[in-house]
């Protein structure tokens, strides 16, 4: 177990930052999840596999902050709000390693609102990384995330360079056991699945986590 110290002042994207582009969203069955899995990593897979996830627990949430940004790309034309579609907008987030990794996050909203159930992002690695820097970048981005989310959970998609493997993490900020006054910081508990199906099997057949293959991290973050 590591302690992430540092606090920085972590920047949330500008208007031009955020991508839009991407296909509208559908709740996949099991099938076409263990269809997609199979191919190499892209954007626009990786969302439709957490949205798909998390469909059950899905809630209507409001951020103004991306509500603007989202209204005015609509008011100059650029996008289109459906009543009836989900889509889904990603951008870079400041945690990244220059020539190493760079990393992403994604929100999913409709022409009302902003909704979600877990914080979803990607960690794309550039070159070969330890496994120390993989978690220390995790446990950044739950930091980030911690700040910028309602979220206490989070989805993480792995890809390498080749493109063809990736992973899957299920990080979850764990409850403060001080009571009676804010904690300066919190741990933080990874679950990495090399074989990302593997996951996917689990959900879908109501399986325990120690029953399947995975890794298993705690890490502390400074909240304050």
């Amino acid at each position: 177990m590591f302690f992430i110290n540092n606090y920085p002042n972590y920047k949330l994207p500008s208007s031009s930052q955020v991508k839009f582009n991407y296909p509208y969203l559908k709740n996949l069955s099991f099938e076409e999840i263990l269809e997609l899995c199979k191919q190499p990593y892209s954007d626009e897979n990786w969302i439709n596999l957490a949205y798909s996830v998390s469909y059950p627990a899905l809630q209507e949430y409001s951020y103004e902050y991306f509500e603007r940004i989202v209204n005015n790309h609509y008011n100059i034309g650029n996008i289109v709000l459906s009543d009836k579609e989900v889509q889904s907008i990603g951008y870079n987030t400041p945690i990244r390693f220059p020539t190493y990794y760079e990393t992403h996050e994604f929100r999913y909203y409709n022409s009302t609102s902003f909704i979600g159930a877990v914080g979803v992002f990607s960690i794309n690695i550039k070159n070969e990384i330890s496994d120390n820097v993989k978690l220390h970048c995790m446990g950044k981005l739950a930091q980030y995330s911690f700040f910028h989310n309602i979220y206490s959970r989070m989805l993480i998609a792995i890809s390498y360079p080749d493109n063809d493997k990736w992973d899957l993490a299920y990080t979850e900020v764990l409850a403060s056991e001080q009571k009676f006054y804010p904690p300066r910081s919190r741990k933080v508990k990874i679950t990495l699945f090399k074989n990302n199906i593997d996951f996917f099997r689990a959900i879908y057949s109501s399986s325990r986590v120690n029953e399947i293959e995975h890794e298993e991290y705690i890490i502390t973050i400074r909240v304050r």
